[in-house]
């Protein structure tokens, strides 16, 4: 994990200035969405859902005027491998 945990990583990122965005998979309160994430946790579906959702933020914080979307980094624990292709 390096130096920081994620939250405080997040924080001490926050801290100099970075836009950081924490996000869920789906709405906790969505059982029908809550159970499409368990069935594909874990597979090759799991990437791709996982980076459109990654994408659409990037998109909605870019219509807003709060990012640059020419300088956006990501990093997502622990299963960054999921979408690192997809998202280069």
């Amino acid at each position: 994990m390096g130096l920081f945990r994620p939250p405080i990583a997040a924080q001490a990122l926050a801290n100099k200035g970075f836009f950081v965005l924490q996000m869920g998979l789906c709405d906790r309160y969505d059982e029908t969405a809550f159970q499409e994430i368990v069935r594909i946790y874990n597979t090759p579906q799991e990437g791709p859902l996982f980076t459109s959702f990654v994408e659409a933020a990037i998109d909605e914080l870019d219509h807003r005027g709060l990012i640059d979307r020419n300088r956006v980094g990501n990093q997502r624990f622990p299963a960054a491998r999921c979408f690192r292709e997809s998202m280069c």
